[in-house]
């Protein structure tokens, strides 16, 4: 293997230790621990709707995401996501996209029916009698 190449994967794995060891302290640490994040445990006899391959979440944290219609910041509060998975029974991959105003906002518009498309005559057909 070139040096170059060596150096990438060393840095890699110095990488992929480090993350490791992020995440096992986050893991060991008690919720509220880290400044300004709420924790909430899961229910994982809650979660059971969900079929999926990849683990279940031990907790969550309050999680932060751009609004996809006014693009300002907003936090899915851990709690709101508890609920969100556990009681709603949504899918465990699924994340808020939205702020609460746009949320609401849509909620409020009238649904909007599909266009009736006026009856086109049919021709007649010349009958030979």
């Amino acid at each position: 293997m070139s040096q170059r190449r060596l150096r990438q994967f060393a840095s890699h794995q110095r990488q992929l230790r480090r993350a490791r060891r992020q995440y096992a302290a986050c893991l060991d640490s008690p919720p509220g621990d880290l400044p300004g994040i709420q924790r909430v445990p899961s229910n994982p006899e809650k979660l059971s709707h969900n079929k999926t391959f990849g683990p279940l979440p031990l907790f969550y944290e309050d999680l932060f995401f751009v609004c996809a219609d006014c693009n300002s910041e907003e936090i899915w509060a851990a709690a709101d996501q508890k609920w969100w998975y556990e009681e709603f029974k949504a899918d465990i991959n699924s994340i808020a996209t939205r702020c609460p105003t746009c949320r609401a906002a849509i909620n409020a518009r009238p649904m909007q029916q599909p266009a009736e498309e006026p009856e086109q005559e049919q021709p007649l057909l010349a009958t030979s009698a």
